[in-house]
């Protein structure tokens, strides 16, 4: 009888979550969303996109993987929101086949409330020219 009485209530605790069908994102019952963030990939022929929080029991290591990004091409990563706000890294990685050479670059970003989207040349990532964000965006744009 106890094991059922428990059951019945880890299912309630699981249907925590609702569809806001305004915004397409998930809500748990305080209201919090999951963000996204929209990479657009410039100038590097294919590369491997990965996100790792800063902190909490996953920090560095990466939470998302999407593999075979190609140039001129958009990614959509999602976050859930039990990693927000926090401080994230954006690894890009790159190596052609049968060759050595490999390319490692990283971008820190910061991820609140607010979705983000960014236009990268990972080879680049440090140059104002070659790295940018959308207007408005509140955390990013004002230390880079």
């Amino acid at each position: 009888m106890l094991l059922v009485a428990g059951l019945l209530i880890f299912s309630q605790s699981c249907k925590q979550k609702s569809d806001d069908p305004a915004a397409g994102y998930l809500l748990d019952e305080a209201g919090r969303k999951d963000a996204a963030i929209v990479v657009h990939l410039r100038v590097i022929d294919q590369c491997d996109i990965s996100l790792s929080p800063l902190a909490g029991s996953r920090a560095c290591s990466p939470v998302r993987l999407h593999k075979g990004i190609k140039d001129g091409s958009s990614d959509t990563i999602h976050i859930s929101h039990n990693y927000l706000p926090g401080e994230f890294l954006l690894g890009f990685d790159n190596s052609a086949e049968g060759d050595n050479d490999s390319l490692h670059r990283e971008k820190y970003i910061i991820v609140s409330d607010q979705d983000l989207e960014i236009w990268i040349n990972p080879l680049y990532e440090d140059d104002p020219d070659s790295t940018w964000f959308q207007g408005g965006e509140r955390e990013n744009n004002s230390w880079q």
